[in-house]
């Protein structure tokens, strides 16, 4: 039991953190986790509302047990930061689910990491990181890649790559917003702490939904998705916040980008999907300007 508490490790104080290695570590094997995300969804095959209710309320059940096990007051500070970036993840979440669905795994995994760049401009904005002149130039560039990437997808809802594109294109507008806001936060809580509240609001926002929406469950696909929520929802996202204490987030948004090439080969490998032209060089274009960007 000694072990378990100490691999955990949620402190009774907002000082400690989830997981005791280097911050970088925490973040590249958080990528790794991450990375394999549209390979649970598309397995799955469940409705994304009702997908992104399980993908929120397991953590959030899990952790508030593990909390009131360890006697830890979650809400001893005030939350309405925290409740709005949980609300902004919650329909976050959504659209990256309904994405992979609709569109391959490269196209939204791409497209998804814009995000650093988004990151940067709310840093400015919230936590009032400066821009460098450099960096407002090179901002321009996934502009680009965005555009190039969509240039040949009519503009029809009933183009499902359209589609898939378009909603990782929001998510990932909405999770430049969570980070930032979950970073200005972060002194206050431990990693799993930030994960908690990070669920908590979706977990009752997509409820309803349950008993409006047909679905479901075999014995294997329960397993599957505990297994996709468990290791997604807690242990990637814990790692990812507890390194997010210690480290800018435009900092945190440049070694993620690990996952653009393990979702990419997941892909290739697993699902047969080719790679365009234009979805490379965009592609090449978002992440050329995440590495070109000055950190400091």
């Amino acid at each position: 039991m000694k072990s378990i508490k100490s691999f955990l490790n949620t402190p009774k104080t907002s000082t400690a953190t989830a997981f005791h290695f280097n911050p970088v570590l925490k973040v590249v094997l958080a990528t790794f986790i991450m990375g394999s995300s549209g390979v649970f969804i598309k397995y799955l095959q469940l409705p994304p509302i009702v997908l992104a209710f399980f993908r929120v309320a397991i953590p959030t059940i899990l952790l508030f047990l593990y909390f009131r096990w360890q006697q830890v007051n979650v809400f001893r500070y005030p939350i309405r930061w925290m409740l709005l970036g949980s609300l902004l993840n919650a329909i976050r979440i959504y659209f990256y689910i309904n994405s992979f669905v609709y569109t391959g795994l490269a196209n939204a995994v791409i497209i998804l990491y814009s995000w650093p760049v988004f990151t940067m401009i709310f840093s400015r904005l919230i936590l009032g990181e400066k821009i460098p002149l450099r960096n407002a130039i090179i901002l321009w560039l996934p502009v680009f890649g965005i555009l190039l990437i969509f240039y040949n997808q009519p503009f029809s809802v009933e183009n499902d790559d359209f589609i898939g594109m378009s909603s990782m294109l929001f998510s990932a507008i909405i999770y430049a917003f969570t980070v930032v806001i979950f970073k200005k936060e972060s002194k206050h809580y431990s990693g799993f702490e930030t994960v908690f509240f990070q669920n908590l609001v979706g977990s009752f926002v997509f409820f309803p939904f349950l008993f409006l929406t047909d679905f479901a469950l075999t014995a294997i696909n329960t397993g599957v998705l505990l297994l996709f929520t468990v290791s997604i929802g807690v242990i990637a996202f814990g790692l990812f916040f507890s390194a997010l204490k210690s480290m800018k987030a435009s900092i945190v948004s440049f070694l993620s980008y690990l996952e653009v090439l393990i979702a990419t080969a997941y892909g290739i490998v697993l699902y047969g999907e080719k790679l365009s032209w234009n979805l490379i060089v965009g592609g090449c274009l978002i992440i050329l300007s995440t590495l070109l960007l000055k950190k400091n």
